[in-house]
């Protein structure tokens, strides 16, 4: 006997109570008027400016405008090697990855950035 179709998601991508984003782009910090928001959409908010964040400025090209299922997929599943000597750190990228010059060049970009403040 089949299952019978679902109506809905099991998993909805935004909540019901807030319209799914029409672009990447920070938002704007809750207001402390908002009583609604919960520890999770603060989660999901923080992640989406991080994202957001990244791609303006750190990533050029294709990834600076696709998605953020397939920004994780291509950047943040790469196998590396965090190699600590000294003072001085070294992510260790796999060579073979089809993304890890375009990485490599987001951490050069995050290095020439200046400090805050």
């Amino acid at each position: 006997m089949p299952h019978p179709p679902r109506s809905r998601s099991r998993h909805p991508t935004t909540p019901p109570h807030r319209p799914p984003p029409t672009t990447h782009t920070p938002r704007d910090p809750p207001k402390l008027t908002d009583t609604h928001i919960t520890p999770a959409d603060a989660r999901s908010g923080l992640a989406h400016d991080l994202i957001a964040w990244i791609q303006t400025l750190l990533l050029t090209d294709e990834l600076a405008r696709c998605e953020p299922k397939r920004l994780r997929y291509r950047l943040l599943h790469t196998a590396a090697r965090l190699a600590i000597s000294g003072r001085t750190a070294r992510l260790r990228l796999q060579a073979t990855w089809p993304w890890a010059n375009d990485l490599a060049a987001a951490f050069a970009r995050l290095r020439a950035l200046p400090a805050p403040g």
